[in-house]
C-alpha cells in the first residue's frame, strides 16, 4: 500500500497541459466503481481540468462491456471516449476498409473487427486500429477544446 511517487510526477504536473488517461483491462483496480476513483485521483493530482479518458476497446464483446462504459460517461460525460463502440461503428469506414466475413462476424459479436487488429491478436491494435485510435482522440479534443487543438 505504499505510495510511489515519482520525480516526473513531482516536476511535470502542467494543469495547463490537456491530459489522456488511456485506461486498460488488465487489472489494478477492484471494481469499475474503483477503476473510475484512481483515474479521478489522478486528474485531482496533477490539478487539471483539460482531459479525456478512453476506455478500452477490449476483445470481449461490448454487452458484457456496456454497463461499465456508462458507468465511464456518468463519471467523466463528454471527456470519456467509448473507443470499443466508436471502433464498432466507424473504425472500418475511418480506416477506409472493405469489411471482410470475419469483420462482419466480429461486428456481429461486438468485438473490434480482425482487421483493424495485428494478425492472430484478440486484443493489441494494428497500424489502422491506431490510426482510427488518433482520429477519434483528435475529433474528440478538437470538440471539447477548440481554442487549443485546430
Amino acid at each position: 500500500p505504499t505510495v510511489v511517487v515519482t520525480d516526473f510526477m513531482k516536476n511535470n504536473r502542467n494543469k495547463n497541459d490537456i491530459y489522456v488517461f488511456y485506461v486498460g483491462q488488465n487489472g489494478g483496480y477492484t471494481d469499475v466503481a474503483d477503476w473510475i476513483s484512481q483515474i479521478k485521483r489522478a486528474v485531482e493530482y496533477i490539478g487539471c481540468d483539460k482531459y479525456v479518458v478512453i476506455a478500452c476497446q477490449t476483445n470481449q464483446s461490448y454487452s458484457s462491456w456496456e454497463a461499465k462504459y456508462i458507468k465511464f460517461y456518468n463519471a467523466f460525460g463528454s471527456r470519456f471516449v467509448n473507443l470499443h463502440r466508436y471502433i464498432l461503428d466507424y473504425g472500418l469506414q475511418d480506416s477506409n476498409i472493405i469489411p471482410t466475413e470475419q469483420d462482419n462476424t466480429d461486428i456481429l459479436n461486438g468485438i473490434c473487427p480482425s482487421s483493424l487488429k495485428k494478425p492472430g491478436d484478440t486484443v493489441h491494435f494494428n497500424h489502422f486500429g491506431y490510426t482510427v485510435i488518433g482520429q477519434v482522440l483528435y475529433k474528440r479534443l478538437k470538440d471539447l477544446y477548440p481554442k487549443l487543438i485546430k
